[in-house]
């Protein structure tokens, strides 16, 4: 299922909104993909910061989507649809790590990359990203495309060569790539910054 169609089949009516967004699903969803073991709403709302509401209307509609499925009293697996979905999303945001602090870190302690494929294009200023960073809590976001082989901060310029060694060291650089660098007081929130940043390139709203 392509990360489009999920959204929108996760809303129970086209005339409620929904109790959570769309960070929060692939929060959900890529919390269960980087675990080998069944996850319970206890765990989900400790490590995902989100209401015991929440989590149990997401869990809910992901399982009737046929996204998750129950394992006994132990908690939620992904399903091979589940899977899917996840590599589905993961053709396009390809690699997300914790960084360290560097000169690239704007606005906290703690930062998080996510390298995107094939939208460098899709970046005019990198005020935009920095926005959708800065909504979800984040202290800010760094933008960096690959064009013509060079690393790039839109309207800025390349980067020099320390902050380029980093990046080339730490992800996979390919042609058309973005890489979105953002910064919080905490790691969830970092993260939760780039995921949104990422979500608006991906599927951006209409």
């Amino acid at each position: 299922m392509k990360i489009g169609e999920l959204l929108e089949a996760m809303k129970e009516s086209p005339t409620i909104s929904p109790s959570f967004d769309g960070v929060d699903v692939l929060m959900v969803l890529l919390l269960f993909s980087q675990k080998n073991y069944p996850l319970g709403r206890y765990t989900l709302r400790e490590q995902l910061k989100l209401g015991p509401g929440v989590i149990r209307t997401l869990l809910r509609r992901l399982t009737q989507l046929n996204l998750i499925k129950p394992v006994g009293k132990k908690g939620h697996i992904l399903t091979a649809e589940g899977e899917k979905t996840v590599e589905e999303l993961r053709s396009v945001m390809a690699e997300e790590k914790k960084l360290p602090e560097s000169e690239l870190s704007i606005g906290g302690e703690s930062n998080y990359g996510i390298r995107l494929r094939n939208t460098a294009d899709k970046i005019s200023d990198g005020l935009g990203q920095r926005d959708k960073a800065v909504q979800v809590g984040a202290g800010g976001a760094t933008t960096i495309i690959c064009k013509g082989g060079k690393l790039i901060i839109p309207k800025i310029g390349e980067l020099n060569v320390k902050e380029e060694k980093m990046i080339r060291e730490t992800f996979k650089v390919q042609e058309g790539d973005t890489i979105i660098i953002t910064s919080a007081d905490n790691d969830l929130t970092a993260w939760k910054g780039a995921l949104a940043v990422a979500l608006n390139l991906i599927h951006p709203p209409k």
